[in-house]
């Protein structure tokens, strides 16, 4: 179950995450039809948060060691 959700996650990110569009570019185009539309814009808005930027400078240097 947690491999799914973690694919089903990162399917989630590098579908609907891109830093050359805007948060509303990003939030105007949901990739799943089964992730709630308020759902997804807390999460566009924390991917573009400094605390969310963090967070994955710190997960990809943790997988490059």
């Amino acid at each position: 179950m947690s491999l799914k959700w973690r694919q089903f996650k990162y399917e989630l990110k590098s579908k609907g995450y891109d830093e050359s569009n805007t948060k509303e570019e990003m939030v105007a185009h949901i990739p799943n039809p089964r992730v709630d539309p308020s759902q997804f814009c807390d999460l566009v808005h924390y991917w573009c948060s400094e605390k969310g930027k963090i967070y994955m400078y710190n997960v990809t240097n943790l997988w490059l060691k």
